[in-house]
């Protein structure tokens, strides 16, 4: 349920509460639970709140997916240019990175709350998930590949949880653009966000929306139906490359066959209406470009 149908359900719970005023009383009833009473009014308030929080929430409220939100603020630990004079390696990007970007999910999905620079020395120290519980953090490198500029920042969790990946392209001035990526996933779908920034005279700059396209649905699948949804998000899955290969972009399946507007195709199954593709982008003029459907 999108944020306008649950603002409309709440609207309707207040007028239906304005206009029962005047026999409230005949109806309100008590509830002896925990040693409280409740009016009519508030079992009628609580009644929504629950049909609001409780029915699908589709995609596009659920789990964010595609180009990131440039944050606010591109501040960063500028004491670490005293040791890193000019970055040259995917741990120092890592290490220089706004905070901002780390605290997409905030403190809902882990208790790593702080993502300042101590924070990142002490998860790069960890390469498995029983170190990190022994560091006192959720969060473990996954994998760091110095020589294919990558790095992957995961938690424990096998059926939820988040990472952030890293990875260094080399644009045609020589600069470096770094990418970033954060992931999370859960029982009912996978989104991923992705931003791409350059540093120069020690600012940082985000680029993404420059260098990494919107993709929408059609790229992925041909269907009629979705002339009458210009507009839908895809919900992506994507990779980024090691080495300055091909990032890839895939489809999450299980978000997808989730979306009401889909279900005229989703009946018989998706994967057997339509022909889904993955898609490969590549740096292709300082930008990336789908280059390969599969």
């Amino acid at each position: 349920m999108n944020t306008s149908s649950k603002t409309s359900l709440l609207k309707a719970a207040r007028n239906y509460i304005r206009h029962t005023r005047a026999t409230e009383a005949s109806f309100n009833s008590s509830v002896v639970g925990l040693g409280e009473h409740f009016s009519f009014r508030l079992l009628f308030l609580f009644a929504a709140f629950i049909i609001a929080h409780t029915l699908p929430i589709y995609a596009e409220d659920r789990i964010a997916s595609g180009r990131a939100t440039p944050p606010a603020s591109l501040n960063y630990d500028t004491k670490l240019l005293k040791t890193i004079k000019k970055p040259q390696t995917v741990v120092d990007y890592f290490l220089l990175l706004p905070e901002a970007y780390f605290t997409h999910y905030g403190a809902t999905t882990s208790s790593v709350t702080s993502f300042d620079t101590r924070k990142r020395r002490t998860i790069l120290s960890s390469f498995s998930s029983d170190t990190s519980k022994m560091l006192g953090v959720e969060l473990f490198t996954g994998a760091l590949e110095i020589k294919n500029k990558y790095l992957i920042v995961n938690t424990p969790e096998s059926d939820k949880g988040y990472s952030f990946s890293v990875a260094l392209w080399t644009m045609k001035n020589k600069k470096t653009l770094v990418g970033f990526s954060r992931r999370r996933w859960q029982r009912d779908g996978i989104g991923t966000e992705v931003a791409f920034l350059t540093f120069e005279n020690n600012q940082w700059q985000d680029v993404t929306a420059q260098v990494f396209p919107d993709i929408p649905l059609t790229t992925f699948f041909s269907w009629s139906g979705l002339k009458k949804h210009p507009h839908l998000k895809a919900p992506l899955d994507i990779e980024l490359a090691r080495g300055e290969q091909a990032i890839i972009v895939h489809l999450d399946m299980l978000t997808l066959q989730q979306m009401p507007e889909l279900k005229p195709i989703g009946e018989a199954g998706l994967e057997k209406s339509v022909t889904i593709r993955t898609l490969e982008l590549r740096l292709n003029n300082d930008a990336f470009a789908i280059m390969n459907k599969y």
